[in-house]
């Protein structure tokens, strides 16, 4: 069951590690654009803010976009079936967090929040 699913090209190699390394550095970008506000678990810090600034002008999540590129990436460039399984498991992972977040968000931050819910998509700039 070791079946391709992407073709095993020089053309897919490249493409596959174009979209990773650029999800790596929009992962990397977010991350330091939110300093201090950043946490591995979903919690509110003292002086805590709404970024807005940076890579969280276009997606609301660009960490999780950025993991999501790279898990993009490493599926076209393995191109074997169960790399494109990661990516819907690793969709399915980030939006429970995603949600998760967004409640404690708008909790803290209620008129702010819903606001930038509006005018920011949480993934894919004007899609999704």
């Amino acid at each position: 069951m070791n079946q391709m699913l992407t073709p095993d090209t020089a053309w897919a190699w490249a493409l596959g590690v174009v979209i990773c390394g650029s999800g790596l550095c929009f992962t990397l970008w977010a991350r330091r654009t939110l300093a201090g506000n950043w946490s591995g678990n979903v919690t509110f810090k003292q002086g805590h803010e709404l970024i807005r600034t940076g890579p969280y002008r276009f997606v609301r999540h660009p960490i999780y976009t950025g993991l999501l590129l790279m898990s993009l990436g490493t599926a076209i460039e393995a191109g074997r079936w169960h790399s494109w399984l990661s990516l819907p498991l690793t969709l399915l992972g980030v939006w429970i967090k995603l949600k998760q977040e967004e409640r404690l968000l708008r909790r803290h931050f209620p008129d702010q929040y819903p606001v930038y819910q509006k005018q920011v998509s949480a993934f894919v700039p004007f899609v999704l």
